[in-house]
């Protein structure tokens, strides 16, 4: 790994890692509750898990590409619903610097998350003096119980129609206080992930100021120096998704062998840990996941030196993308 891809060390990680046992202590009751439970979200807030990205000066690590790969792999193998609320809080910490600074220091001054988020266009902005009267209905926005803003897409409207920027729609990003959104418990009864709390939410002419409406258009020129701002598209949920599947991949297997180790059929004397079928299968998981999870660090690092430098060839986008895909595949 270069010099403009090295970290000395990785604050967030380390504090990640330590909350390993307080996270798994807490996952069936997130299950039940439909939400992060009180103690898991205290810590990881103070750990800094739902803004690593964001730059110092707004609280948060300033985390570089692989760091933030390594704490998703992490949280997959603790518990893939927190990494589902750092994934989420992802949105609004690495965009938080393309808003005005009494914006910025809005939501600093609030707590460290997490975010909700919803990519769906579900609200209309009607203008009016100062900002947008914002409906709208967004059907999933993970942790929005517990998070202290929304960073909800929507469409501004004029004269009954959708605003237009040059052939596409006015894609407006709405950052609202979750105090002003009614929250659907529409998540206690979800097949899988219920710790992820993605209830609905719902807006009704809420205002929303100028500075906490930006346009999707204008978010390219950051007020604000991060490391995550530099980073193409694409690094943030799909990639990082990756990470999670891998941290999965790695307790499964890991589970699993710790299972065979003290196992034996009923009809023969061969405990299952003796069986060269069953070792081989469980040397094949072990060597994937590292596998996968090399390639993945790898190409963190070439994209963390590229966007360092300001020149992120079509190379390391493709090779961004590809790594993903083939890891999730896998």
């Amino acid at each position: 790994m270069s010099a403009t891809a090295t970290v000395d060390t990785e604050p967030t990680l380390a504090r990640v890692r330590e909350l390993r046992p307080l996270i798994e202590e807490h996952r069936l009751w997130a299950s039940e509750n439909a939400r992060m439970a009180p103690a898991v979200l205290e810590a990881c807030r103070d750990a800094g898990v739902f803004t690593m990205v964001a730059p110092a000066e707004l609280g948060g690590a300033d985390a570089s590409f692989p760091e933030t790969m390594a704490v998703f792999e992490e949280l997959g193998y603790s518990d893939p619903t927190i990494a589902w609320h750092a994934g989420n809080s992802f949105a609004l910490a690495r965009n938080i610097v393309f808003l005005g600074e009494a914006e910025r220091q809005t939501l600093a001054a609030g707590a460290a998350g997490p975010f909700g988020y919803s990519a769906i266009a579900g609200g209309v902005g009607t203008p009016v003096h100062g900002g947008y009267r914002v409906s709208g209905r967004w059907q999933f926005v993970t942790g929005i119980l517990d998070a202290p803003f929304a960073w909800l897409n929507g469409i501004a409207y004029e004269n009954g129609e959708p605003r237009k920027v040059g052939d596409f729609p006015d894609t407006r990003i709405f950052v609202i206080p979750v105090s002003e959104l009614v929250v659907e418990s529409t998540w206690d009864s979800a097949s899988a992930m219920r710790g992820t709390g993605s209830h609905a939410v719902t807006a009704s002419n809420a205002f929303v100021a100028d500075g906490f409406a930006p346009s999707i258009f204008s978010m390219r020129d950051p007020k604000v120096e991060s490391r995550s701002s530099k980073w193409p598209f694409g690094a943030a949920s799909p990639i990082t998704n990756a990470a999670i599947a891998v941290g999965i991949a790695r307790r499964a297997v890991e589970e699993a062998t710790r299972l065979i180790a003290t196992q034996s059929p009923r009809l023969t004397y061969t405990p299952y840990r003796d069986r060269p079928d069953i070792q081989y299968v469980l040397a094949s998981g072990h060597v994937a996941a590292a596998s996968l999870w090399a390639g993945l660090r790898a190409m963190a690092e070439d994209v963390e030196d590229a966007s360092a430098a300001g020149v992120v060839s079509l190379e390391v986008r493709a090779r961004m993308w590809a790594s993903m895909f083939w890891t999730m595949d896998q």
